[in-house]
Parts: structure tokens; sequence; C-alpha cells
């Protein structure tokens, strides 16, 4: 077995590439969703990792301390299972979850090891590579976003949003990602002992980052950044020990963050400012979702499975307000989406992490000793869970949330390795700091690599194929595509489509009927079967009936 420091120095690291990587990797060239695939393999390439090597060395790494964080863990795996498993969904669905967001079991599974990882790894060092690293992220996205906004992208996206949509695909999770990068930036600018030249890249870095968050038309980021700038304020107040003035400090920003939640329910003096409409169509998700959680309370609608729902749990004033035609796979609140798509129970056992952490916190602030960059963890990780009221668990944010997560569950107000220089065995193989790993927890890495990539790939290598097969302009290719596994309702119903507009509607009958048979939820499958004309009128009546239960309140349905 290795050391206990030489192993949590080498997760560590793990930790940090897997966050940098999955934060900006896209592969708009190659695959048909040049965002989520990807992050989804890079996420569990590097969690897999993290897994194998804990599972190898749990004897010696996992302590008594850290029987809640495992008990928690468990039950989470064993709550996203029995989802899996009773909940009537189709399994490979689930497992990778839907096109665009595929937050299914094997993305939970992963991110739950990163926070694990995070707990183990959890140390000085750590704090201060993992704020380094988003300042890098939130540079780079940023650098990116101004060069999308004078109209200089080079990858031609297929965007109905702002074009300032970063590496996340969204201008929202642009902002919000711009936002925690600025949180981090701050963090080290305010830290006495930054040198001179890091400090104005980092004061550079917070302009570029809040004047892009600022123009591409999505508040979140502005948000996220001025509730951790509060945060670390707090931290610089409650330094100085005078309790008054953290008195008035925390008097004054409570009731500021009044006015503001006022403003953003259109209500108040700021809500001129700060109330946009997007506020009332996510009462709108909000609302369904809490529909879905209290119809299925044990084990939700089905991991992913919100967008297969939202049409039938939607009240009968969201449906009009947009028209009945305009949906969502997803909450727009992370802990609705636990709740909706696997029960009570999941939402517990999240709430359950962020519990074990906010403990931490509290402790921290009765520590007697400071640390600039574990506070700058702190604040980072409340301006993603004050994102994530309002916002989706979009990979390339989710895993520095729950990686933030563990790092803040791990922390120990001694927490310190000891950097005193050991002799290392000839046997070591060198890592590129101070630890070492052994050959056999090195092949033990290697291992959980490969297999994560192994599970994760199945969905890019369909999505390449269809690209391509899309590009190329073959029926044999595009027909081929729509077989591969793991099957998707949406690429289905896009070829399915497609071979419609070009008189094949013999082949988009086999394949739409193929669809609802194994996605019977799919409202758009059934809508396509309804709609081919060719289709018998007996099918056509079925699929009618179908969309009316799906969809109950759509005053277009005869």
């Amino acid at each position: 077995m290795v050391k206990t420091a030489d192993l949590s120095q080498t997760i560590g690291k793990v930790l940090v590439r897997l966050l940098v990587v999955t934060s900006i990797v896209v592969t708009p060239w190659m695959t048909v969703d040049p965002i989520n695939l990807i992050k989804l393999v890079s996420l569990t390439c590097g969690a897999f990792g993290i897994g194998a090597l804990l599972l190898f060395n749990s004897r010696s790494h996992l302590a008594s301390e850290h029987g809640p964080t495992l008990l928690l863990s468990a039950l989470l795996l064993v709550q996203l299972t029995l989802v899996f498993v009773f909940s009537g969904v189709d399994m490979t669905f689930q497992f990778f979850g839907t096109l665009g967001r595929n937050t299914g079991l094997l993305c939970y599974a992963s991110l739950v090891l990163v926070l694990l990882g995070g707990v183990i790894g959890s140390a000085k060092p750590l704090y201060e590579k993992v704020i380094n690293s988003l300042v890098l992220v939130g540079a780079i996205s940023a650098i990116y976003g101004l060069i999308q906004y004078l109209g200089a992208d080079p990858i031609g996206w297929a965007n109905k949003y702002s074009p300032v949509i970063g590496f996340l695909g969204n201008p929202n999770f642009q902002s919000s990602l711009l936002g925690m990068g600025a949180i981090a930036s701050l963090a080290i600018l305010v830290n006495g002992s930054t040198q001179t030249l890091k400090r104005i890249c980092c004061l550079i870095a917070i302009l570029i980052s809040l004047f892009i968050a600022g123009v591409s038309n999505s508040q979140q980021g502005l948000l996220v950044f001025a509730i951790g700038s509060v945060c670390l304020a707090y931290f610089k107040v409650r330094s100085k020990k005078q309790i008054l003035i953290s008195t008035s400090f925390i008097s004054v920003i409570t009731f500021s963050g009044f006015l503001a939640i006022l403003g953003f329910l259109d209500k108040g003096p700021f809500a001129k400012y700060l109330y946009q409409a997007s506020v009332t169509y996510r009462g709108d998700y909000w609302r369904a979702g809490w529909n879905m959680a209290l119809d299925n309370p044990f084990f939700g609608v089905g991991l992913d499975s919100y967008g297969d729902n939202y049409r039938k749990f939607r009240t009968i004033e969201a449906t009009l307000r947009r028209g009945p035609d305009v949906v969502s796979n997803a909450a727009h609140n992370v802990f609705i989406d636990f709740a909706a798509n696997g029960g009570f129970p999941l939402l517990a056992i999240y709430l359950g992490f962020l519990l074990l952490a906010a403990r931490k916190v509290w402790n921290y602030t009765k520590a007697a000793s400071r640390d600039l960059y574990f506070e700058g963890i702190i604040a980072v990780w409340i301006g993603y869970l004050a994102q994530s009221v309002i916002s989706i668990n979009q990979i390339g944010l989710a895993v520095w949330g729950w990686a933030l997560t563990g790092l803040i569950i791990g922390w120990k107000p001694s927490l310190e390795f000891s950097n005193e220089t050991k002799k290392q065995p000839k046997t070591s193989i060198k890592n590129d700091g101070n630890s070492t790993l052994s050959p056999k927890n090195f092949l033990v890495l290697i291992t959980g690599l490969v297999i994560g990539l192994v599970v994760s790939l199945p969905p890019l290598v369909s999505s390449s194929k269809e690209k391509s097969g899309m590009a190329a302009s073959q029926l044999e290719k595009i027909l081929s595509a729509e077989r591969n596994w793991p099957r998707d309702a949406s690429r289905s119903n896009q070829i399915a489509v497609i071979l419609v507009s070009n008189k094949l509607e013999k082949d988009a009958i086999r394949i739409v009927k193929s669809t609802v048979s194994q996605f019977p939820k799919n409202y758009d499958a059934w809508k396509i079967l309804s709609e081919i004309p060719s289709s018998a009128e007996a099918d056509k009546l079925l699929a009618k009936s179908q969309m009316k239960m799906l969809d109950p309140f759509n005053t277009n349905l005869k």
C-alpha cells in the first residue's frame, strides 16, 4: 500500500486534471452533441481512476472519520440503483441519461467518486491547486467568450442563444462558470502573500469574466460573483475580531439579500434591475418537478426522465403561458431535479452531503487560524449552490460543485501533510510532485481510467457515427447510426423526420414504432407517428390518444 499523504496527493492531482479537462473539453467537429457526451467521458474516466485507487487502498485510507460520508455515498448509490431498477424507465436511457444532459446513473456515480476524491485528497496544497485551476478555467472561458462576443469564433455552433456560450453550450452555464472563476481570482487577489504580477493577472481575469458574463444575456455569473465576494468579505471582516463590525456587516448583507430576492421575484426597489421573465418560466419548471416528486415520492419518474414527464405534470397556466410546444427536460433547480428524477430519498441524501459540508464551514468560522485558499473554496462552493437553485446540473459545473463539497467535508483544523523529504523506494514511480505512486497503484489508476473510458464511450461513438452519416448524406450510414447502441429517442426521432422528408415513410414508421415501444413516454415519437401520411389509421389514433395522455392540458390536441 502507498502512504496516506502520497495517495492523497495523487488523488488530488487526478482530481485537478479531471476538473480542468471536464470544464473545457468539447467535440464540435466530431459529434452531434459536442458538449455533454465528451464531458461525461472525461468525468467518468477521472472518477473511475479515483475510485479504483480508493477501492484498492480502502483499508488504510478510509478512516472512521469518513464514516458519515461513506454512509451517504453508499445510500446514494443504493437509491440510484433502486430508481434505476424500479422506476419502469428504460435502463439504458437511465444509465447514460437524456441527450443534452447525460446526468444519469453513470454521471452521478462518477460525481460521488469525485466527492470522495475531494474528501480523501483534502489538504492545504490541494486547496491552492484547485483555486488556481478554477482561475485558469475561468480565464480560458472568458477569453473564448470574448472571441465569441467579437464574432470571431472558429466553431460554427448551432446555437439559438447568445453567441457567448463558452465551452458549456449555454450562456447561463457560461456565465455561472465565469462567476465562479472570478471568485477564485478574487480569493488570490486579496491574499496578501500573492505576487504583484499574479494579482494583476487575476484582476484582469475578473474584469474580463464579469464583462463577458454581463454581455452573455445571463445574470447568473454576476449573481454568483456577488455572493462569493460577500462571503470572502465576511471572512475578512471576521478576522478583525470586532463583534460590532461583524454584526453590522451581516445585518446589511442580510437586508440587501432580502431586497435582491424580492427583486428577482418582481417586487421591491430592485425589481426593474433584477427581474427577468425567465424567473416566471423557472417557476413553471419547478412546479412541474415538484408535482412529479409528489406523485412518485420514493423513486421519482426515473433518472434524467424529467423531460418525458414535463408535459403531464405542468400546470395549465404553464401550458398556456408560452404555448404547449415550449417544454423543458430539467427543472432548472438541482434540488427539485433530484426529487423529481429520483424521489425524496435521493434529495435527502444530497442534502445530507451539503449539511456535512456546511458543518465544516461552521467549524472553520470558529477556528483560530485562517486559510485564505480554503476560504476561496468555501466562497466558490456557496456561489455554486446559489446558481444551482436556478440552474441545471450541467456536467461542467456539477463536477466543481461535487469536488468542492468533498474538499470542504475533508477539512480538518490541523490539516496539513508533512513536507519532510523521504527516501523513496527504488520500486516507486516518480510523480510530478513530492509524492510517489507504487507500481501497483499506478496500474490500478490506469485500470480505473480505462474502465471509465470503456463504460462511457458508447454514446460518444454513436453520436460520432450519426454526425458522420449526416455529413455524408448516405442512407445506410444514417440507418446504421440509428441502430447503434445505446439507442437514443432524440436521435431516432431526428432520423425518422429526415426519412419522412425524403419520402422513405416505411423506414420512418418502422423506426418510430420501435422508439415508442422502447420509450413509451416520448411525446415527440408519438407525434411523428401521428403525422406520417402513410401511417395506419389505428396507429394515428393510438398516437393521438397517447399524446393526449402525456400532455393533458394541450388545447391543440382534440
